[in-house]
């Protein structure tokens, strides 16, 4: 419960400016614990924002590949989380979420060599198509469904594997 204080003081305080400019008694002030009790869990504000990100982007693709019911949810979630997932958008950690999570895809698929430079940029395309897209949907609030939502991001998907597999024959 106290890291989960922790990680929610941290997004508060980071939504108003740059939580490199946040310090540890701001957070701790703000989640009623002690510096003591902060250093328990953590060495400092970069290693609660790292927790913060790997627990946040490993709570919407847990396991495997999402189907249309079960991305609509992921889609919910970050848009209820709206703060927390616009903050790792604009600190990069969504992007090196993704990439790393095409990257296992690669793998498990063996679609195509995922050190290939070809892959390397496919990747990166989808990497940055995906992060803003969500980004122009955290700040802008379309009028999209999160159902509709989820289906272009499927969609996407299902597009990004088919190009993958075929510039590996290029």
């Amino acid at each position: 419960m106290t890291k989960r204080m922790l990680k929610e003081e941290l997004v508060r305080v980071s939504a108003s400016r740059d939580p490199d400019e946040v310090t540890i008694k701001e957070i701790c002030e703000g989640a009623g614990v002690s510096r003591v009790t902060f250093y328990k869990y953590y060495g400092s504000v970069h290693d609660l924002m790292e927790e913060t990100a790997k627990s946040a982007m490993e709570k919407i693709f847990e396991e495997g590949e999402p189907d249309a019911s079960e991305m609509e949810n992921i889609v919910r979630y970050i848009m209820l989380n709206r703060s927390l997932y616009l903050l790792l958008i604009e600190k990069g950690y969504y992007e090196k979420f993704m990439a790393e999570y095409l990257k296992k895809r690669i793998r498990q698929s063996g679609i195509a060599d995922e050190e290939s430079e070809i892959t390397k940029a496919q990747t990166q395309y989808a990497v940055s198509g995906l992060s803003g897209l969500m980004q122009y949907c955290l700040k802008t609030e379309p009028d999209i469904t999160p159902k509709k939502l989820a289906a272009l991001i499927l969609r996407f998907h299902k597009s990004w594997d088919s190009d993958v597999s075929e510039l590996k024959d290029l």
